[in-house]
């Protein structure tokens, strides 16, 4: 699995860096202006509201399946939200076949390369 992370980084990613995103989506929802060309021109209401739409469409599909997976999942709420914010088994599975490949090259080293290139030739 590779080295431990330092304590800074386990603080900084589960607290500090939540609570600073938290507070810049707050702060640009509560100092909303609509957006301006050269200090003139205001864009019609639909075109921001087109922007908005695209910004968070690939965004919002993190909390949405959260909270699909607390609502139907089983147990105590305390476990749902545990399984709801871990990695599904399927990817670390994959996680782990890949760290076993590489590991597995980097101990052939120059041959795996060289064999790579006579397929190719």
């Amino acid at each position: 699995r590779g080295p431990r992370a330092l304590l800074y980084f386990k603080y900084l990613w589960r607290f500090i860096t939540p609570a600073s995103l938290t507070i810049i989506v707050i702060c640009n929802v509560y100092f909303y202006a609509p957006a301006t060309y050269n200090k003139v021109y205001v864009y019609p209401t639909w075109a921001q509201g087109l922007g908005l739409l695209i910004a968070c469409s690939s965004i919002i599909w993190i909390p949405v399946i959260a909270i699909y997976h607390l609502i139907t999942g089983t147990g105590t709420f305390q476990s749902r939200l545990k399984k709801a914010c871990q990695l599904p088994g399927y990817v670390n599975e994959n996680l782990n076949v890949n760290l076993k490949s590489e590991s597995e090259i980097s101990k052939s080293g120059v041959n795996v390369a060289s064999n790579e290139l006579k397929e190719l030739i």
